[in-house]
């Protein structure tokens, strides 16, 4: 492939990424009007806390497997040999998430204190493993995709997941009021996407396929080590929310997380681009292209720049607009943290 057909291929990709967190951006507006409505700041911040969660948990279950995806399974490799990593990979990041999960039921009640403010919900302690256990899946074999290129298919099948899980999150606020039933939507949404991926790699002749632990070993041994740098991201990203909930309640929890999920909108500008740009720089990388890396690399940074910058701006103006327009009233009482967040997106999206 020649230089002109890789990053017209790469930006082709990277446009066509766009569109799910896009989606993922716009259909979180549409939930959050919902429960805004029809929960509260109450049900709105469980509802925040268990999508916080969830990363949270994932980082262990998943031991950065996917990060070495996009260095390890990009470019051409047998498909034995593909098949066979990750069927192994599968195999041992569902394990994991099994063992998290009997842990969750086992604490399920000091848990439900710390993460949600009282043990009245202690429910959604013991929900978090199913949700772990197809959460867990449905990254990895979207890294998988991810690094065979197979962008279109997880572009289009990740925006369906946002829109359905938006759609049956609204209609169950709408129809119970009950943030138990919003909560099933993740559940149901994550089902369906499970299912649409492992029905392509099937087709692919991908799944089934005898696990290999050989090959994948060196996928274990270059993500294990970065275990403390995810979790630092997370540290950055998600941990505010249980200082907030422990320090004022799970509703001040909620008021928070209608800023936070508005300010993303700045982050899925960095974020998209970098999906691509793992699996791109990494076979660059192998073809001693660094050149290209470099040229592609800053013509990003330009532009993602000029975007998010435009953005903040928008929220220092009109925050208090916005979040009522949005939210309501109730979630408009600090508008200045939508700039605060939305800078501190695209300071991340720099580094």
């Amino acid at each position: 492939m020649s230089a002109f057909e890789g990053r017209k291929k790469f930006v082709s990709d990277t446009l066509l990424f766009y569109l799910s967190p896009i989606t993922q951006s716009v259909t979180g507006l549409l939930t959050l009007a919902f429960l805004a409505k029809y929960l509260g700041a109450v049900g709105y911040g469980i509802w925040g806390q268990i999508n916080a969660t969830i990363p949270f948990l994932a980082i262990f279950a998943s031991m950065n497997i996917g990060h070495a995806m996009n260095r390890f399974l990009t470019g051409p490799k047998p498909q034995k040999h593909l098949a066979g990593t990750l069927s192994a990979t599968l195999i041992f990041v569902s394990t994991i998430s099994l063992v998290v999960g009997v842990l969750l039921w086992l604490l399920r009640v000091p848990l439900s204190s710390l993460i949600f403010g009282g043990r009245e919900h202690v429910l959604f302690v013991v929900l978090l493993g199913p949700l772990l256990l197809l959460r867990i899946l449905n990254v990895e074999q979207g890294n998988f995709l991810r690094a065979r290129r197979f962008i279109g298919f997880l572009t289009f099948g990740q925006t369906g997941y946002y829109l359905l899980i938006a759609v049956l999150a609204s209609l169950f606020a709408f129809l119970t009021r009950d943030i138990f039933f919003v909560v099933s939507a993740l559940f149901l949404g994550a089902l369906a996407l499970f299912l649409a991926e492992s029905l392509f790699l099937l087709k692919k002749g991908f799944l089934p396929a005898r696990p290999n632990f050989t090959s994948f070993l060196p996928l274990f041994a270059y993500g294990a080590p970065l275990l403390l740098t995810t979790m630092g991201y997370w540290v950055v990203q998600v941990s505010d929310r249980y200082l907030i909930n422990y320090f004022l309640g799970i509703a001040d929890v909620g008021v928070y997380t209608a800023s936070y999920g508005i300010a993303m909108l700045v982050s899925a500008v960095w974020t998209t681009s970098s999906t691509v740009l793992l699996a791109d720089f990494s076979a660059l990388h192998d073809q001693g292209e660094s050149r290209e890396v470099a040229i592609r690399s800053s013509r990003l940074l330009k532009y993602e720049l000029a975007l998010s910058a435009g953005a903040v701006m928008g929220f220092a103006l009109l925050g208090k607009e916005i979040l009522t327009t949005v939210a309501s009233g109730e979630f408009a009482q600090e508008p200045h943290m939508l700039w605060i967040l939305g800078s501190a997106m695209v300071a991340h999206g720099l580094f």
